[in-house]
């Protein structure tokens, strides 16, 4: 994701590896959680896959939003794998765990102590260095990015995981309008006709 970041626009990649992991998410929750969505719900998450990913097409053709960018667009659809691969493993983690706040608890728990461990030996000064300076936003941001997440991973209980999913990709509207306003990055009509497809797709998932 950091690669695919560094390597490419916020409003090329982010919309592509977001728009890509719901369609793999359905089809894995298929195989390994025996959920079949029905007509409408194919339909809304076919149209929300479809719309972001328009919203990453920078020209009118498809090999010219991609010339340059091949390497972007390498990280984020290899992304769009992990993400699949990691929702169907919280959606059934979540539900088999009986309690899906103490899932998530020991998901963050499990997942900062590695991290942190790492950090400290490769990278001691660095990170604690980091740490200080950035205390603020780092609180801030994590603490919101987790939220978000358990929000999602809560979700997956209550309903098929293929349609959370589809859903919770529908932040790449904020995502684009963010790059807009503060990347400078332009919008064109086929990124405003994705936008409306992401919209009729969230109508349609909850009208199925």
């Amino acid at each position: 994701m950091v690669s695919a970041y560094r390597s490419g626009d916020l409003s090329l990649v982010y919309p592509l590896m977001r728009g890509v992991a719901p369609l793999l998410t359905g089809l894995l929750a298929i195989v390994w959680m025996r959920e079949w969505p029905g007509p409408l719900g194919w339909t809304g998450m076919l149209l929300i896959s479809l719309g972001v990913i328009a919203l990453a097409l920078r020209p009118a053709r498809l090999g010219s939003a991609l010339h340059g960018h091949g390497r972007a667009v390498g990280f984020a659809l290899a992304n769009a794998v992990v993400i699949a691969v990691y929702t169907i493993i919280d959606g059934s983690g979540a539900r088999l765990a009986g309690n899906a706040w103490s899932y998530i608890v020991w998901l963050f728990v499990l997942d900062a102590l590695p991290f942190t461990l790492y950090m400290l030996v490769t990278r001691r000064g660095e990170f604690i260095g980091a740490l200080a300076e950035r205390r603020r936003r780092g609180l801030i941001g994590g603490g919101l990015s987790a939220a978000a997440y358990a929000i999602s991973v809560w979700a997956m209980t209550k309903a098929p995981v293929a349609l959370v999913a589809s859903l919770r990709e529908t932040s790449v509207l904020f995502a684009t309008l963010i790059g807009a306003r503060m990347l400078k990055e332009h919008l064109s009509p086929r990124r405003w006709a994705g936008v409306g497809a992401v919209v009729v797709g969230v109508i349609a998932l909850k009208a199925g």
